[in-house]
């Protein structure tokens, strides 16, 4: 997933596909990996603290978190949250708690997943696929050129090299 709203719909997919307007995520010593946020008080002083709860807005997401200097919750709404890692972070979180009933589940959507599958349809598994690599894609294009060369050259293999020569992308 690349951007902020690709992670914002995943969370708020994750607790619809699951029947949830809200999931408490617990401790943060009960996480494997528990999300910080940091977020600014009314003196524009910034706090550094653990994401307890995730639950959905009219139209957002709010997470709630632990205020340690006080001893108490704040709610944080989704605008504030800008940072990719934090939303990744909730994701995982979200996963991990739901995760617990033993259930499968897809890492994109939270949906339960029936028998050996990764994710729960194609378009989950387009979002969680990597992006390839710039070599991986000139490589691509140079096969598809090198293809293309020997169609339009037909038998004529000089022209067919020249194709290739002229067309390719980096050397060849």
């Amino acid at each position: 997933m690349e951007s902020i709203n690709d992670l914002q719909k995943a969370v708020r997919d994750i607790l619809v596909n699951n029947g949830l307007t809200e999931l408490s995520l617990g401790e943060p010593n009960e996480l494997n990996e528990p999300t910080y946020i940091v977020w600014y008080d009314r003196h524009c002083k910034p706090n550094d603290d653990p994401v307890l709860k995730v639950f959905l807005e009219n139209t957002g997401i709010a997470v709630e978190v632990e205020v340690r200097g006080f001893g108490n919750t704040v709610t944080v709404y989704d605008y504030d949250i800008d940072r990719r890692e934090w939303w990744e972070g909730i994701r995982d979180n979200l996963l991990e708690v739901l995760g617990r009933d033993g259930r499968r589940r897809c890492p994109v959507c939270g949906k339960p997943l029936k028998g050996n599958r990764r994710y729960c349809g194609s378009d989950c598994r387009k979002l969680a696929a990597p992006k390839p690599t710039a070599e991986q894609v000139v490589k691509k294009a140079n096969r598809n050129i090198r293809r293309l060369a020997s169609l339009a050259a037909g038998k004529d293999k000089a022209y067919r090299k020249r194709l290739v020569k002229e067309y390719s992308i980096g050397q060849v």
